[in-house]
């Protein structure tokens, strides 16, 4: 007994020294939080966070294809990612997280569609790989504000995921401010032919600016309205928190007559989730008052002018003396006309060409990343190489300066991908003006080798400067 348990303790203890299933170590991580995560309101901002985990770390940011959700608006805002670390079974990986916005405009089921998010990243220090993951199929779901109209199409009985409402109501807090370009006593003696500019702004918490409904600037009779484009911008707090969008609209009024007038108040109805009822953000009406021109009367008429003798009868017009210039300059009007209406358009066809040409070149895209090296921008001076060598056709910047033997602009472009998506601090920081006079050379060695000589190409000259 005691020698066939020792057999089984020493079969046991060969099994757990057997390496098991191939487990996911080492692999990208993606997760998926949505804020809130459900049931919200038609027409309520839903933030979805992507978060993408690898280990060592990235050699690039994440590129997200266009998400297309039916009966919702998807607005993918242009923020820097943020930066994470995190450890994974003892192995530290470095994480990329970008956040996009999706309001529902119909009550029902959604779900985030499967696209594939690309990146490359780091599998060992100076090999960079290809990667992508696919968003999660997660869901939630959005139900119709107490008192809300269905739409009128949707059939009787038809399922919740078919119904659906024109979002045209924040569900969120929106609070209006007013401000005049003149104070609270002028308004009180303007003559007919004043103007005054009233600037409108609403402030929507958690809500896309796109999604605040335009106010209506209204005005009696008397009084003209010129509205200018509004002006919408998506806030963020310091620490790239979503706080809400601000729609800035501006409209001047011109009084044309004298008289009393009140412009009317200005209203945005929001429904406040918290309560389950519709509240009003409402800027007062103003009032105007515009006094009729003083005119003057002289106390004694002046003495009419002394009658002036009929001016001569004008030579009558000679056709027959003007006919023969007036048939050669309208034939020359309408061979010049003829020449334009063929050549002009040919002529923009080759400089837009040209200019394309001169903006697509390869020293143009090289001018571009080297600028942006030498302000010591270090992100977008890697988009900007990037960018270059997809255009010169040199495939990996790494692959090229072991060809072209730039071992020093090597080391460099190494420290520039470790100072950008590496968790670990570089030993030596990335110097821009030193990598762009590294890559100058580099480009000029490579440029002789290919037969164009020694000099960089010049560039194209300006068209029409």
């Amino acid at each position: 007994m005691t020698r066939a348990l020792a057999w089984l303790m020493a079969v046991v203890a060969v099994l757990g020294s057997l390496p098991g299933p191939a487990a996911a170590v080492g692999q990208p991580v993606v997760r998926v939080a949505i804020d809130p995560p459900g049931p919200v309101l038609v027409g309520q901002t839903v933030t979805v966070s992507v978060t993408i985990l690898v280990p060592n770390f990235f050699t690039s940011g994440l590129t997200f294809p266009t998400i297309d959700i039916p009966g919702a608006v998807v607005a993918m805002p242009e923020e820097r990612p943020q930066n994470l670390n995190e450890t994974i079974d003892g192995e530290t990986y470095a994480g990329l997280q970008r956040s996009f916005r999706i309001t529902p405009q119909r009550a029902g089921e959604f779900t985030l569609p499967p696209v594939k998010i690309t990146f490359r990243y780091a599998t060992e220090p100076g090999k960079p790989t290809d990667a992508s993951v696919a968003l999660p199929p997660q869901k939630f779901t959005a139900k119709l504000p107490p008192g809300a109209p269905a739409a009128s199409g949707a059939a009787p009985g038809a399922p919740a995921a078919a119904t659906s409402v024109t979002a045209v109501t924040p569900v969120a807090k929106v609070t209006l401010t007013q401000t005049l370009d003149r104070g609270p006593k002028s308004l009180q003696r303007l003559r007919p032919g004043d103007a005054l500019a009233r600037t409108v702004v609403a402030f929507a918490e958690r809500t896309q600016a796109m999604m605040i409904p335009p106010p209506t600037f209204d005005a009696p009779a008397g009084v003209r309205v010129y509205r200018q484009d509004p002006v919408l911008k998506d806030e963020t707090s310091d620490r790239g928190e979503f706080m809400g969008g601000r729609r800035t609209d501006r409209a001047t009024y011109l009084f044309e007559q004298p008289g009393e007038y009140a412009l009317p108040a200005i209203e945005i109805a929001w429904f406040n989730p918290a309560t389950g009822k519709s509240e009003t953000a409402r800027a007062p009406a103003i009032k105007v008052s515009v006094a009729a021109t003083p005119g003057t009367t002289a106390a004694i008429p002046p003495e009419p002018p002394p009658a002036e003798a009929a001016p001569p009868t004008p030579p009558r017009f000679d056709w027959r003396r003007w006919a023969p210039w007036i048939g050669g300059v309208g034939g020359a009007l309408l061979l010049l006309g003829s020449l334009a209406w063929r050549y002009v358009p040919r002529y923009r066809t080759w400089r837009a060409a040209r200019h394309r040409a001169r903006r697509e070149s390869e020293p143009a895209f090289f001018a571009r990343a080297e600028q942006a090296c030498r302000t010591g921008d270090a992100a977008a001076a890697y988009r900007a190489l990037g960018d270059w060598a997809r255009r010169a056709g040199v495939g990996s910047l790494t692959a090229w300066c072991d060809r072209t033997g730039a071992a020093d602009l090597r080391s460099q472009v190494g420290r520039l991908e470790q100072t950008l998506f590496s968790w670990r601090p570089s030993p030596e920081p990335w110097d821009g003006r030193r990598f762009a006079t590294a890559l100058t050379g580099a480009r000029d060695n490579w440029l002789a080798d290919r037969g164009r000589g020694s000099k960089r190409p010049a560039a194209l000259p300006a068209l029409n400067p």
